[in-house]
C-alpha cells in the first residue's frame, strides 16, 4: 500500500494529474459521500477502503487509483523516496496532532520500537528539533542505524527490568511496536500529566489496562492527511531526513516473485523496496 509510480493513463474526469507525471499516493480511499470525505479527512471515513487490504495492492506493474489521492512528486524527489512518503507521513501526522503544540523541544521522549515506524518517528522528530529522545530497541542490528541517526540514549528491551538502568521519566512515550510484556514498565516511567501515544492498535487497549491514574493521557495516532506527504517532501529536499535508513534493500518485482520469503526477512531490511524492473 506504500508506492509511487509514473502516470501512464488517465480517466476522462481527470484534470489535475498529467500523463508522464511521477506521483505518490494515499492508499486510503474514501467513499466521497461521508462528512469526513467532504472535509478531506479520508482516514475517518467509515466506508473507506485501503489498497493492499480491501483493494488490490501495489506490488504490481499497474495500480488503478482515483486522482483525488495522487500526490505529484516535487522536483528532486525520486520514485524510491516517493514510495516512502506514505510511511513517513504517519510520523508527520503524529508530530502535528500530538507533539508540536504540547511539548517543548527539550521534552524527554521515549520511542518504543526499532522498526520502520520507530525509525520514521526518530527522523521526523529530529528534523523538527526534538533531540531528547530515548529509543527502546529490539534488534542489535538496528543499534548502529539509530546511532547514525543521532540517538545516544538506547535501552535494550530484553534487559528491561533486569539491568539496573537509571529510571528515565518521560513526558511523552510513542509506542511503535507490540509492548504487551513491557507495558507496566513503560507506564511506571511516565511523569505526571504525561502522554502515551500508540501507533499500534492492539497495544492501545493493553496500555489502557495498566493506567491507574488519570494523570497519564493515552491516545492513538494512525494514518495521515494528504498535506503530510508534501511536508515529508519538503524535509527530504531540505536534507533534514534521509530515506536511505528506511530502504536498505531494493529488488525487482521479478525477483520477489522468485523469492517471496524476502518479505519476512525483518533483520535484513527495514523497508523492502520493490521496483517494476531494473529501470523502474
Amino acid at each position: 500500500h506504500e508506492f509511487s509510480g509514473v502516470v501512464v493513463a488517465l480517466g476522462e474526469a481527470c484534470s489535475r494529474i498529467k500523463i508522464g507525471e511521477c506521483v505518490s499516493a494515499s492508499p486510503i480511499i474514501g467513499c466521497q459521500g461521508s462528512l469526513a470525505c467532504k472535509r478531506g479527512d479520508y482516514r475517518a471515513c467509515s466506508k473507506k477502503k485501503v489498497l493492499g487490504f480491501q483493494m488490490p495492492g501495489a506490488i504490481s506493474t499497474w495500480v488503478d487509483e482515483p486522482e483525488t489521492y495522487d500526490i505529484p512528486l516535487q522536483n528532486g524527489i525520486s520514485l524510491i523516496e516517493g514510495a516512502l512518503l506514505e510511511h513517513l507521513a504517519c510520523a508527520v501526522r503524529l508530530y502535528k496532532s500530538h507533539i508540536v503544540s504540547r511539548f517543548p523541544h527539550d521534552a524527554p521522549i521515549c520511542i518504543l520500537g526499532d522498526g520502520p515506524i520507530a525509525l520514521g518517528n526518530v527522523q521526523i522528530l529530529l528534523a523538527f528539533g526534538y533531540s531528547n529522545l530515548t529509543v527502546i530497541y529490539k534488534r542489535l542490528s538496528r543499534v548502529q542505524v539509530l546511532k547514525k541517526l543521532g540517538i545516544s540514549k538506547l535501552i535494550d528491551i530484553q534487559r528491561v527490568g533486569i539491568d539496573p538502568i537509571p529510571t528515565p521519566e518521560f513526558e511523552l512515550s510513542i509506542v511503535s511496536a507490540d509492548i504487551s510484556r513491557y507495558t507496566k514498565w513503560l507506564v511506571e516511567r511516565m511523569k505526571v500529566r504525561s502522554v502515551i501515544v500508540s501507533q499500534v492498535r492492539m497495544a492501545l487497549s493493553d496500555i489502557l489496562q495498566h493506567i491507574v491514574t488519570p494523570e497519564i493521557n493515552v491516545r492513538g495516532a494512525f494514518a495521515y492527511e494528504l498535506d503530510d506527504f508534501r511536508t515529508v517532501m519538503d524535509l527530504i529536499e531540505q536534507k533534514k531526513i534521509d530515506t536511505f535508513f528506511l530502504q536498505q534493500f531494493v529488488i525487482t518485482l521479478e525477483r520477489l516473485a522468485r523469492n517471496p520469503e524476502l518479505l519476512w526477512e525483518k533483520d535484513r531490511n527495514t523497508k523492502l523496496i520493490v521496483k517494476v524492473d531494473e529501470n523502474g
